[in-house]
């Protein structure tokens, strides 16, 4: 982990609650990437959704969570790479 990064988790979480801070930042990591992982076999199974259902989708999350305009339900501008990788890696992961 580079040295800006680390100084900026001090500061926020203090220097003994580094540990934690990194535990609870990588149970969120994991969380949403299962997330995604199930967003991809429904999307495998039933098909993608319409761009009409994400615009609404969209529009409910900034309604529900208050997320700014163009915010994204997060599918493909979170994290990118795991919507890339291949079914086969996803298996080898579970």
């Amino acid at each position: 982990m580079d040295e800006e990064t680390l100084s900026e988790i001090r500061r926020i979480a203090g220097k003994r609650g580094v540990s934690r801070f990194l535990h609870e930042a990588a149970k969120e990591r994991l969380a949403r990437m299962h997330t995604l992982a199930l967003l991809d076999e429904l999307d495998e199974r039933y098909g993608k959704p319409s761009e009409a259902l994400q615009v609404e989708v969209d529009a409910d999350m900034r309604t529900f969570f208050g997320m700014p305009r163009g915010g994204s339900s997060g599918r493909n501008k979170t994290v990118p790479a795991t919507r890339r990788r291949s079914k086969s890696s996803d298996k080898r992961r579970r």
